[in-house]
């Protein structure tokens, strides 16, 4: 509301000084010195986080990608003892797949959780920035899991098990 006063502060002064009903002349005197040194500020603020939003968008995508990847990475020794034990190499891609989507979704569930608790009484969320970066975030997360595990799985098993030195 005080944006909008700033704004239309020359038609409130003229409104004022042209009310001829008054035999006193009257005069409009906005002490706004504070609501400018606070508003601008945060104006800066808002704009600045405008222009972050799509970054931070992009890397919460490329993250989830990267963190799903190493995880599925570090179960290869886990794939190749199930490779060699007989299972299917068909099964043991949707076991990785099931087990770290699982672990994922605990993850989004918990953080969503927080995140409503936390900003319940405070100040409102935009719900569709919130889905799609929790979108964005999934999708990140389902193509580091199809990348890790076409790594892990298109080894040999006994390949996976050598340790490099």
């Amino acid at each position: 509301k005080n944006k909008e006063i700033m704004e239309k502060k020359e038609e409130i002064k003229k409104i004022v000084s042209d009310n001829s009903s008054n035999e006193i002349p009257t005069e409009l005197k906005l002490w706004d010195g504070e609501v400018v040194n606070v508003v601008g500020p945060l104006e800066k603020n808002t704009s600045l986080l405008e222009v972050l939003y799509p970054v931070t968008f992009t890397l919460s995508i490329v993250i989830a990608g990267i963190l799903v990847f190493i995880m599925v990475l570090r179960r290869s020794t886990d794939a190749a003892i199930l490779r060699i034990l007989g299972v299917k190499e068909k099964e043991v891609r949707w076991n990785l797949f099931r087990e770290n989507l699982i672990l994922v979704l605990i993850g989004i569930s918990l953080a969503c959780i927080t995140v409503f608790a936390i900003s319940i009484k405070s100040y409102p969320i935009d719900l569709v920035k919130y889905i799609m970066v929790t979108g964005g975030y999934m999708l990140g997360t389902i193509a580091g899991l199809i990348f890790g595990i076409g790594k892990v799985t298109n080894k040999k098993p006994l390949e996976m098990l050598q340790v490099k030195e």
